[in-house]
């Protein structure tokens, strides 16, 4: 008794250390407390280390006081002091044995009057099986023990009451029993208690049920019975043989408590844990886990398992096109079609957006995977009609096999739906529509590359780059007009990379747009600060093609420049390569249009490297034209390379485009650009890429060679200066 007194009174002293740790345990233990709350009998649970953690306002009622001195001693101190060690002596029993039980003791209600409690609790398991404490409902039995208030009480408890013979038929039942169950009084009485019988439970079920009744007086558990009308309901029940005066049973009395509207939370919070909101499929939580139970029996067969890793091609014009709604439709059918086409033990799950994952299991051939392949790339590739219209895509499928893809390193779930992953995205870039097999060997230089995405990615999120600015500058007068933004990434390992070394590794990329966007937003910001303290300056920034045609990239350049106060039209330019690809041309030229009507300019990068140098100047109304460096680095050397310089400056001044030469790096290109009539240029001649924090001190420097009136011919003049 006394070890056993010491352990509450231990559990006392780090309870109240942590008042409010275990307030906000007890708010959040128990996502159905709401609905615990809500009923008026006494419930509480108790967790794996014997600790209360939980009651409902029926119980704290009940005894007058709070959730932390209910938690502390409160409950021991208020057990009747005959009925402490055995109270104790119980629960320790009971714990160990991890069963159901049943006692009854007084406990001291708040108006200070000892109450018989009839308390019965089950143990209770999470979802993967594991111990986690009991759930436990007390009933106060005063009335029933007072033979004087007994027949009242029998009527208005919220419990299940009722008594049978020793044969089972129903000899009295109480008006909670005919609520729940369905049957009246009169239907109830002289009938045998099977009419509750749901058929969940076997013959074994029962029989221990009984043995336990006859060895011990009384069974407690959980019990599934049958409403009237086929419905299920379960119930916490208590069974006890009722002696007569030679202590022989005469009779059995059951108390139950429904615990039905508490199991469908609980199965419901379970579900949304485990199952696509959206789909109702299994989520990846879920597929991790059959996954696994699937690996373990194959270790020792020469049986095979195949995750497959589906991407839906093009499904995101179907967003743009047609609007969310009919995308989510898309993917519920699509996910149903896929479901329709696998075996029993397979799995179609859900990973978000769109993207599922199939899981093939018993495979014993290579072929019976091809064929469920080819099935699943004919379900993708099947137009699904939706509101009178066809709506067509494809897949690109990535296949990871088990037991013989992962030799080395440690086997796992996580790592198969990985090289699936993997092997989906070389499939989509070999041309989407098809699949492909993960090879650890072949397929390394996409894991590199993959990770050389997440580092990039990574710095982004770190603000790890940053912007260099290029002064852009008339050769003729010496005014600066301009700076190009430029991306760095400054490395904390490495040094400064020029964009070189990390933008060609995201090309074609989704990240490349967020890097896109992030140049964007920098130079506006730096352009900003610039404005404000009257340094009034053109910034231009290089567009990739897949950033211009986003369909929101107008709508969010909008939402950039309205950030910034001190923009003013004309000092923000874009510039687009001539090789980009812009795909619909229609399309890009609205683009340009609706993004000058915001005060944006345009320049042609690369001038003169593409293969379709006239067809952009005749369609799209750049305001720049810049000449590419490789034909200005060559240009005194070579005749053709002068000649096509000559060529482009005298045809962006007869369609009045500024022309600007890139990449000028000594004085001689300088003067052969101004006697052709180019006067705007970059390159190192004028200066290097700089920080923004270093283009003050370059701009005094700058003017103060350039102090004088320009009106020479000679850039050389200028320079020396």
């Amino acid at each position: 008794m006394q070890k056993q007194l010491n352990r509450l009174t231990a559990l006392h002293r780090k309870i109240e250390k942590q008042k409010r740790l275990n307030l906000n345990l007890i708010d959040t233990a128990t996502p159905y407390q709401d609905l615990i709350n809500s009923l008026p009998i006494l419930m509480w649970h108790m967790n794996s280390n014997r600790q209360f953690f939980g009651f409902n306002t029926a119980w704290l009622a009940f005894t007058g006081r709070d959730v932390l001195e209910e938690i502390g001693v409160g409950w021991f101190e208020s057990i009747h002091p005959d009925d402490q060690d055995y109270c104790v002596r119980n629960f320790e029993k009971r714990f160990d044995d991890r069963v159901s039980f049943r006692i009854e003791y007084r406990l001291k209600r708040f108006d200070g009057r000892y109450c018989w409690l009839e308390t019965q609790a089950v143990p209770q398991y999470s979802a993967l099986g594991d111990f986690i404490g009991y759930l436990g409902t007390s009933t106060d039995i005063s009335h029933i023990r007072n033979s004087k208030a007994a027949s009242d009480f029998y009527n208005v408890s919220h419990e299940i009451i009722y008594s049978t013979d020793l044969n089972g038929i129903l000899l009295d039942c109480n008006d909670r029993f005919c609520q729940i169950t369905g049957y009246t009084r009169e239907q109830s009485i002289g009938q045998h208690i099977r009419l509750l019988k749901s058929g969940v439970h076997d013959k074994q079920f029962y029989l221990k049920m009984w043995q336990k009744i006859q060895l011990e007086g009384y069974w407690s558990g959980e019990l599934i019975n049958r409403h009237k009308l086929g419905e299920f309901f379960k119930v916490i029940t208590t069974i006890k043989a009722v002696p007569d005066l030679k202590g022989q049973p005469k009779r059995y009395l059951a108390v139950a408590s429904d615990i039905s509207s508490i199991n469908i939370k609980q199965n419901k919070l379970e579900h949304l844990s485990y199952y696509d909101n959206l789909t109702r499929l299994p989520n990846r939580l879920l597929l991790i886990d059959r996954l696994t139970q699937a690996m373990t029996p194959i270790k020792s067969s020469s049986d095979f398992i195949a995750v497959l890793y589906i991407n839906l091609d093009r499904f995101k014009e179907i967003n743009v096109h047609y609007g969310h709604e009919v995308g989510d439709n898309f993917l519920i059918i699509m996910g149903q079609q896929l479901k329709n086409a696998i075996h029993e033990r397979d799995t179609v799950a859900r990973m978000g957006g769109d993207e599922f994952v199939v899981l093939l299991c018993d495979l014993d051939t290579e072929q019976k995977m091809l064929d469920m392949i080819s099935i699943l790339v004919e379900i993708c590739n099947t137009p699904i009609y939706m509101n009178g219209v066809a709506l067509k895509i494809s897949a690109s499928i990535g296949v990871s096999l088990f037991p013989n893809v992962l030799e080395e390193g440690v086997m796992s779930a996580v790592s198969l739906i990985r090289c699936a992953d993997q092997a989906m995205h070389i499939a989509k870039q070999k041309g989407k529509n098809q699949y492909h097999i993960f090879d650890r060997t072949q397929d390394l230089l996409i894991i590199t590359r993959n990770e050389a995405v997440e580092k990039i990615h990574n710095a982004l999120l770190n603000d790890e780059l940053d912007l260099y600015y290029q002064p852009k500058v008339n050769l003729r007068t010496g005014a600066i007009v301009g700076f190009e933004a430029l991306i760095r990434w400054l490395d904390p390992t490495r040094g400064v990379l020029p964009p070189s070394e990390f933008l060609p590794i995201i090309q074609n990329h989704p990240l490349y747009v967020e890097v896109g966007n992030y140049v964007i937003h920098t130079a506006l910001s730096d352009l900003n600060k610039w404005q404000m303290l009257g340094f009034n300056t053109v910034v231009s920034v290089n567009v990739d093609a897949k950033q211009l045609n986003q369909h929101d990239f107008v709508a969010q350049l909008k939402m950039a420049l309205e950030e910034y106060p001190y923009f003013k039209a004309g000092s923000l330019e874009l510039e687009i390569l001539e090789t980009t690809d812009l795909y619909d041309r229609t399309d890009a030229r609205q683009i340009i249009d609706s993004c000058q009507a915001l005060g944006v300019d345009f320049a042609l990068d690369d001038f003169g490297t593409g293969y379709s140098s006239l067809t952009y100047l005749r369609q799209f109304p750049v305001n720049t034209i810049k000449i590419d460096r490789s034909f200005i680095s060559e240009m005194t050397k070579n005749t053709t390379d002068l000649a096509i310089v000559e060529s482009m400056v005298s045809l962006s001044l007869i369609l009045e485009r500024d022309v600007i030469a890139e990449g000028v790096e000594t004085v001689e290109q300088g003067d052969m650009l101004l006697k052709m009539g180019c006067e705007l240029a970059q390159g190192y001649v004028v200066a290097r890429p700089m920080p923004r924090d270093k283009i003050q001190e370059w701009i005094k420097v700058w003017q103060s060679d350039c102090i004088g009136s320009f009106t020479h011919l000679s850039f050389t003049d200028v320079i020396s200066r």
